[in-house]
């Protein structure tokens, strides 16, 4: 997990029925205040955001905002095939819209753009496996989640120094039971990634060298999965830049 650059409100297009994304918003905030229960409030804004958005467009510019990785685990998210086209259904492609603070819990931020991220839908994992549950830290959009964690040696994700103590217990049920991070295929998969990547590079580059390739990775529209383990590897540090920044 790392951090976010999010656009201010969620894109217009998507909206079906409405002049803007911000006056849909408005309507879900409305019905939140209006109705009388949290579950009912729950049940408007899941119907706001099922009937009257083209969840395609929201899928693609969460993909964009995030380098097409899944905002938990990294892994790749893909929006068209082999040969360029659009996948008509991203569901089968792996990619569900995930609110950070769950629609249980805060139905009025359904519309919030800094509460949506795209995730994979791996069944193990990410949003499949935190259902209902408050994470209790971030949003990626506000904080740089890339100082909290880094990969160990086996693969696996571990809480870093620079995590605040407060959060710490949040952050480490996220890595295990709330996210699923890090269950064997994911550990491979991490692993598999650090040893490609130093195998791609031989001779290992210089200590510049190696951050400029980093800040190269995540400047990249369609970065490379597991971003956060390659950066880590290259640099040792925690680094970040926009996708698509000089």
């Amino acid at each position: 997990m790392r951090r976010v650059h999010k656009a201010p409100d969620g894109p217009n297009r998507a909206v079906r029925d409405a002049a803007s994304w911000t006056e849909l918003r408005q309507v879900a905030l409305r019905e939140a205040v209006e109705l009388a229960t949290v579950e009912a409030r729950r049940k408007a804004a899941r119907r706001i955001f099922d009937d009257r958005l083209d969840k395609e467009v929201v899928y693609d510019a969460l993909l964009a905002e995030q380098g097409h990785l899944c905002v938990f685990c990294e892994c790749k998210i893909r929006s068209k095939d082999g040969k360029g086209a659009r996948i008509r259904n991203h569901g089968a492609a792996g990619v569900d819209a995930a609110h950070w603070t769950p629609l249980h819990g805060a139905p009025e931020h359904a519309l919030t753009w800094s509460n949506l991220y795209a995730s994979c839908r791996q069944p193990r994992s990410c949003n499949a496996t935190q259902q209902n549950t408050d994470l209790g830290f971030g949003p990626p959009a506000d904080v740089h989640l890339e100082r909290w964690f880094h990969c160990g040696s086996d693969g696996t994700l571990e809480v870093a120094e620079a995590c605040p103590e407060h959060l710490r217990p949040a952050v480490e049920r996220a890595l295990g039971e709330t996210l699923g991070l890090n269950h064997d295929e994911l550990r491979r998969a991490r692993l598999q990634a650090r040893q490609a990547l130093r195998k791609q590079y031989q001779p290992w580059p210089t200590v510049a060298e190696r951050r400029e390739l980093a800040l190269h990775l995540l400047r990249k529209p369609d970065r490379p999965q597991y971003i956060s383990v390659l950066v880590y590897e290259l640099v040792r540090e925690p680094i970040d830049a926009p996708i698509g920044s000089a």
